[in-house]
Formats: C-alpha cells, sequence, structure tokens
C-alpha cells in the first residue's frame, strides 16, 4: 500500500519535507499481537477519504527544520495525520500548518472508532440522500459521535474532528465507492 499519493509528494516537497520510508519486514508474533495499526479502519467515502496503514514499517517520517513527525495516515485531497516525538497526533494541512488532533494514537483510535460508529448508524437508519429524514439522522449521529470524541480530542472550530464532526452534520457523501474507487480497481 502506498499512503502518499504522488500530488501529496510533490506538495510536502513544495513545502520543505523530506520523506524517509522503511522497507518491509517480517514482524513476530508478539508484533502482530501489539500492532496498534491494526485497529485502525480507513473511511474511504467522498472528502472525508481516510486512508491509514496497518503495519508499524509502513510509517513515512517527515522531517523538516530539525523536526520528524511520523505519517500514518492521509485524509481528505492531501492531508495527513502525524505522530509527533512525544506521540501526539497532528494533521498536516495542505498549507503546511500543523494542528493538534488528539494525545495519543489511542485516543485517535478510539474517536474513530466512535465517529465510524456514527457512519453505521446513518446507513443503518435506512434513510437516502435527498430523503426528509437523512438530515436528522446525520445530526443525530453527528452529536452521539461529539459527546463521546470531544472528551479526547481538539474539536475547537477548525480542527480536524470539527471538520469531521461538519461532514456528519451535512453527509453528502453517501457509502457507495466514488467513481475513481471503480475506475482504480479497473471497472470503469
Amino acid at each position: 500500500m502506498t499512503l502518499l499519493s504522488p500530488e501529496t509528494r510533490v506538495i510536502l516537497a513544495a513545502r520543505h519535507f523530506t520523506l524517509h520510508e522503511t522497507p518491509p519486514r517480517h514482524m513476530t508474533i508478539s508484533d502482530i499481537l501489539h500492532n496498534p495499526y491494526g485497529l485502525l479502519h480507513d473511511i474511504p467515502y467522498s472528502y472525508i477519504n481516510l486512508r491509514c496503514i496497518r503495519y508499524p514499517d509502513q510509517l513515512i517520517t517527515l522531517s523538516r527544520d530539525g523536526e520528524n513527525w511520523r505519517c500514518f495516515a492521509t485524509y481528505g485531497e492531501n492531508g495527513c495525520l502525524l505522530l509527533d516525538d512525544a506521540g501526539r497526533i497532528r494533521a498536516l494541512h495542505d498549507d503546511g500548518s500543523i494542528t493538534p488532533v488528539n494525545h495519543n494514537l489511542g485516543d485517535f483510535t478510539c474517536c474513530l472508532a466512535w465517529y465510524q460508529s456514527a457512519l453505521y448508524a446513518i446507513q443503518a437508519s435506512g434513510h437516502q440522500t435527498g430523503d426528509k429524514h437523512f438530515g436528522a439522522a446525520c445530526e443525530r449521529a453527528a452529536r452521539f459521535a461529539r459527546r463521546r470524541i470531544a472528551p479526547l480530542a481538539d474539536t475547537r472550530t477548525g480542527s480536524f474532528w470539527d471538520d469531521m464532526l461538519f461532514y456528519l452534520e451535512d453527509w453528502l457523501g453517501g457509502f457507495n465507492p466514488t467513481i475513481n474507487d471503480y475506475i482504480q480497481d479497473g471497472r470503469a
């Protein structure tokens, strides 16, 4: 799996980041049992487009001005989720700015699970985009997620989680694969 798209790599280079990737390696049983990245799941829907690594050797080190971060996920068009040297989660935006997301990977994993639960609640409601009850189902799901995510994350206006919760409130993405998924899979 290639985490960073060619476009994202160009943007990172333009923002003066250098990248270091690690070759794949075999994992021991202990490594497998204690792999925190195995708990992360992609959210490929439309503008969220969250893509996560599965194995520790897929981390990509980004360096700039003597600071290092490890990229473990991408989101949106070219956003990256990073671990800093203290283990905190940060969002790297298209403009090169880096903002807080969660205190650690465990909190991020919990928030992601709550977020996915809310997505499944929208899907399970049986309402479709345009249905008069669809908006209410989205709002309920967003309130549910916000109550659970807020204690573990930065949800200030403009933050990664605030944006993600906004996407739930105004869900437009649907749950079907995007046209790009069909093209990449050779089906269109």
